[in-house]
């Protein structure tokens, strides 16, 4: 805003395994635009992005001279196969940066303690931004962090055994009583295409809260292209999770 910056929003299909079609973009926007903000993992879709199509982003955006800002914050989130750094792609280093957050991977969410890597030239001049955003994290909350740090591996892998526990269950779940169309391939959500017999997503999402005690995101809530879906949270024990099926059943 203070930069009077157009927004193009680059939607996320079904059809395209909520991976952007680059070939969407217009030309006018390619040639002028300054900046691309990916997610993946994403939320709220959950979709991880393979290696060739991170190769086709970079490649774009070094072609364009667009920065690629890359929110990586569900990096440590994941059930199978882990997911890539965009500054593990070639030429990554030369067009991007990189976010990733202790919110997620340590579950520190009203901590507020991140960090970027990448580009050493948009590295300084997130710095120059920073300075005038905030004047630094809490002293405590930074010997936190080191203290997360030093325990990684043990952390991290302990989570995703968490995690994936209570995403199979509810995958279960949700499947045994009619969902189909179910994305849970990463981060700590779980993304389904809302029943039928509800006009929208909002309309479902008061249903559940209404009437089942249930408090679950409205697709609509993330965009146009999230209509139709409902977001599920695994950020709670398998012994409420069981319970929400109940309700759901």
């Amino acid at each position: 805003m203070f930069s009077q910056a157009n927004i193009f929003t680059l939607p996320l299909r079904e059809k395209n395994k909520f991976i952007p079609d680059l070939g969407e973009i217009p030309s006018s926007v390619k040639n002028k635009a300054k900046l691309m903000y990916l997610n993946y993992p994403n939320n709220p879709t959950t979709a991880v992005c393979p290696r060739q199509e991170l190769e086709k982003i970079v490649k774009f955006c070094a072609k364009y001279g667009i920065i690629l800002a890359y929110d990586n914050a569900y990096s440590e989130i994941y059930f199978e196969k882990k997911p890539l750094s965009v500054l593990e792609i070639k030429g990554a280093k030369e067009v991007s940066l990189e976010f990733h957050s202790f919110s997620k991977t340590f579950c520190m969410t009203g901590f507020r303690i991140a960090f970027a890597c990448g580009n050493k030239n948009l590295i300084s001049g997130l710095e120059k931004v920073k300075t005038n955003i905030d004047s630094g994290v809490f002293r405590a909350v930074q010997e936190s962090a080191i203290a997360a740090l030093e325990v990684y591996s043990k952390y991290t892998n302990n989570l995703r055994r968490i995690f994936k526990e209570r995403r199979n269950i509810f995958i279960k779940g949700l499947k045994e009583i009619g969902y189909r169309d179910i994305y849970a391939a990463a981060t700590f959500y779980v993304w389904a295409k809302i029943p039928k017999g509800f006009k929208n997503s909002i309309e479902f999402s008061r249903y559940l809260l209404n009437k089942k005690n249930i408090v679950a995101t409205p697709g609509i809530g993330f965009g146009k292209e999230g209509e139709g879906f409902i977001r599920f949270a695994l950020t709670v024990d398998k012994k409420i999770l069981k319970k929400a099926l109940e309700r759901l059943g």
